[in-house]
Parts: structure tokens; C-alpha cells; sequence
């Protein structure tokens, strides 16, 4: 393992790592004293506005322009009572540098410039791997609450939901954006066993702005209210 470098995975790069051919070996692990939050302003994981869903009712426009509906990409947020369990990929020390240039730019860490201009910080920090409690120190990208990027944790899951709704394709592509990331990250984590409370808070919200999104990210809809009998 020594020879090893090991990426902690919760995100994205859990069903779309970098450069996949060098992965190694997988496993889930858990990081103590974070929650996940889709907590990161993201022009990536949005879309074109003529392609997007921001003309929905359940949309939210705050990230929407003329041009192209911003979505937010998942980051953790620090709960001291709180896990996350992600994917630990392991790569041969061999690519550690290209691995790193890779994620460094996939996830806006700008090496020597003032730490305010990233989205993301790398750190290297102890996960317990799920089955046998082994602790590893891998590295992970933390999100920066010095950067502008950032979503406070004041603000509710249902405003991140409409956020999520309006940078949906309409077409999805072959990387997913808007609340086909947040179903995406369901469906991965799902085939290990792992169930997210926060995740799973975010996808009821989205679930909640009607059938149409309940579908896209892969719940049952709100059920409706029973009429009252006295009525």
C-alpha cells in the first residue's frame, strides 16, 4: 500500500473517475465529521439555457443567465456528529503526478494562486475502510468556504433543489448535469448498500417539486393529501 496513491471518492469521481485505466483497486470507506451538500456553484455540471429546464415552474433562476443555467456540483459540508462513505481508488504511485495536475483542474484548485480563487482545496485526511475498520489517509478535495463559489449551509435543500431542476438537460448527455448528477450519485452509491442521509434529503427535495423530477431522480412523488372527512 505504501507504493499506493489513494483518492477518497464521493462525488462524481465515484461513477466517473480520472483516468480509470490506472485504478488499481476499490473499495468503500468512511469519512468521519462531514456530510455531503451540493454546495458548489458549477458551470460544468449545468447547461445551455435552451437546452435546460429553467422555463420549469419548479426552476429556480438564480444561476440562470441568457446563456446557460449554472448548476452545483457536490461538496461536503463539516458536521462533527455526521459521516460520509465514499470510494477510495487506489493508483500506482507511477501517475501521481498526472493524477493530481487531472484533479487539481477538474476540481478548480488553482496551485499558487490565492486559495479564494478555488472551489476546492485537496487534503489528505483518514478514512476507515467499510468491513474490516482499516485507516488510511487518502487524499480529497474539501470544499472552500473561502471561495465565492461556495452555497452557505443557511441555505434550504428545496432552493438547491430548484437550482438543480433549472440546469437539467432536457437531452441528457453523456456527463450528467443538473439533477441527473444527484441521480447518478444515488444510483452508484446504491450498489454498494450506502445509504446517504443527506443525500437522500436533497433527492426528497427534488422529488417534491412534482412527478416529473421525483421520476428523474429516481423516487416515489409526494403522496398527495387525504381529504378531509369532516369536509
Amino acid at each position: 500500500m505504501g507504493s499506493d496513491l489513494l483518492v477518497f471518492a464521493y462525488g462524481s469521481l465515484i461513477f466517473d473517475p480520472e483516468l480509470p485505466e490506472a485504478v488499481s483497486n476499490h473499495y468503500w470507506a468512511r469519512l468521519d465529521g462531514f456530510a455531503r451538500r451540493f454546495n458548489k456553484r458549477s458551470p460544468v455540471r449545468g447547461v445551455v439555457t435552451a437546452e435546460s429546464w429553467a422555463d420549469d415552474p419548479a426552476a429556480s433562476l438564480a444561476f440562470v443567465s441568457r446563456d446557460h443555467a449554472d448548476s452545483l456540483a457536490m461538496g461536503l459540508e463539516p458536521s462533527p456528529t455526521a459521516h460520509v462513505v465514499g470510494r477510495v481508488l487506489v493508483y500506482p504511485k507511477s501517475v501521481a503526478s498526472n493524477l493530481i495536475a487531472r484533479l487539481d483542474a477538474r476540481e478548480g484548485y488553482h496551485r499558487g494562486e490565492p486559495l479564494s480563487h478555488s472551489g476546492y482545496v485537496p487534503v489528505v485526511r483518514p478514512v476507515h475502510r467499510l468491513g474490516d475498520g482499516a485507516a488510511l489517509d487518502a487524499l480529497l478535495y474539501l470544499s472552500n468556504a473561502e471561495s465565492s463559489l461556495i452555497l452557505p449551509p443557511s441555505v434550504p435543500d428545496h432552493e438547491r433543489a430548484g437550482i438543480l431542476v433549472a440546469a437539467t438537460p432536457r437531452h441528457p448527455g453523456t456527463r450528467p448535469a443538473g439533477v441527473d448528477y444527484l441521480a447518478a450519485l444515488r444510483r452508484s452509491l446504491a450498489t454498494g448498500g450506502i445509504f446517504d442521509p443527506a443525500l437522500e434529503r436533497q433527492a426528497r427535495a427534488v422529488a417534491n417539486l412534482g412527478p416529473t423530477w421525483a421520476a428523474r431522480v429516481g423516487l416515489p412523488p409526494r403522496p398527495e393529501a387525504a381529504p378531509d372527512a369532516t369536509s
